[in-house]
């Protein structure tokens, strides 16, 4: 993927999470009440740069590495479409948790 995201921004590729009722009955995405995202990620900013007013006060580098999985708000990613592929932005921010 030929993109390099800003500041604290993630960039990842939502897992499909494909559900099954205890009868092996299997529950669509479209249908699923989830109001969350679990994805891999594909590219990460360099990080934050923290100032006050003019002055740089500290750099915070990024805590999530290409390749780790992360879950999300809905509410907070924001979806483009690169090379066919669908992938979500968030800022670290709005990232709730990282999967190890």
């Amino acid at each position: 993927m030929n993109i390099k995201p800003l500041n604290d921004v993630i960039i990842f590729e939502k897992m499909s999470e494909e559900k099954k009722t205890e009868t092996g009955i299997i529950i669509p995405e479209a249908t699923s009440n989830t109001r969350f995202f679990k994805g891999k990620v594909v590219a990460v900013g360099p990080g934050i740069v923290i100032r006050r007013g003019f002055e740089e006060i500290e750099f915070v580098p990024m805590d999530v590495q290409v390749g780790e999985t992360i879950v999300a708000s809905k509410q907070s990613c924001t979806e483009i479409e690169l090379e066919g592929h669908k992938y979500y932005m968030v800022s670290q921010a709005q990232a709730l948790t990282r999967i190890v």
